[in-house]
């Protein structure tokens, strides 16, 4: 059996081994392995080890201390921990337990492809597509998929601009080319619509007495139009009663002046 190092609490050791800090897990800045992602675990691990100034053997060797009980007793028994080659050793927990993280990482890569990935945001999620499917493929070889189910997640407008050279003839580019293509091409897109949108804003009118005007007096402004329009409508509906009426009288007047001269030749 290995000896054991104390449950979930690290304690110095009575096997030659160099004291370790006291800890528990989940403390802050404590790495804990408990055989699930691994990278993330010797991510940790490595910069704890840095600001402790580990050798390479005294992180094969502290290691352990970082691990579940029954990890411990796993680890314990390697060739590679044996010899405290921590190189190695590092080698041999990815490949035990990294295929235990895959299936999260399989997810995490379906859902960046099924982001609405935005021309600015192309160069950053190419470089985490290329990771997530490293961590969940592993060094299986299906560059045909690789590369389709990435041009599935570029903007269309991206791979229209880039398909002569993501194509060759009837087949796709291996897909470190087309990694590349889509990068410069990105870019250049991207430049292209600053500088129109820079021309745009240098030819726009710009007036400078222009104030912005709150809702409340956007309304007022509006209330006031139409009154000036209402009012001015009244005012030309009475001058053209007052011409009507003028009419009127004079029509009124030559027929009195009429009448009286009937009157008197009958």
């Amino acid at each position: 059996m290995a000896p054991n190092v104390g449950g979930g609490v690290a304690t110095p050791m009575a096997y030659g081994w160099p004291q370790i800090p006291f800890f528990q897990p989940g403390m802050p800045g404590i790495p804990w392995f408990t055989g699930n992602h691994v990278h993330q675990f010797l991510e940790d691990y490595e910069a704890l080890a840095a600001r402790m100034q580990y050798t390479n053997q005294q992180k094969a060797r502290h290691v352990i201390n970082y691990m579940s009980p029954e990890l411990k007793d796993r680890v314990y028994y390697t060739i590679q921990y044996e010899d405290e080659d921590w190189a190695a050793l590092k080698a041999h927990l990815i490949k035990r337990f990294d295929s235990q993280d895959r299936p999260r990482f399989r997810q995490e890569l379906e859902r960046l492809v099924k982001e609405k990935w935005r021309l600015e945001d192309v160069e950053k999620n190419s470089d985490k597509f290329t990771y997530l499917w490293r961590r969940a493929h592993g060094k299986a070889q299906d560059d045909d998929r690789k590369t389709s189910l990435y041009l599935e997640a570029l903007p269309d407008e991206l791979v229209w601009a880039a398909s002569n050279e993501i194509h060759d003839g009837a087949d796709i580019r291996p897909f470190a080319e087309v990694l590349e293509t889509v990068s410069v091409r990105a870019k250049q897109m991207l430049n292209i619509r600053r500088t129109r949108k820079k021309a745009h804003q240098q030819s726009a009118p710009q007036n400078e007495d222009v104030t912005e005007i709150s809702p409340f007096e956007t309304a007022t402004h509006v209330q006031k139009h139409s009154e000036k329009a209402a009012s001015a409508d009244l005012s030309a509906l009475t001058e053209q009663f007052q011409k009507l009426a003028l009419q009127v009288k004079k029509l009124q007047d030559n027929s009195e002046k009429v009448i009286p001269r009937i009157n008197a030749n009958s």
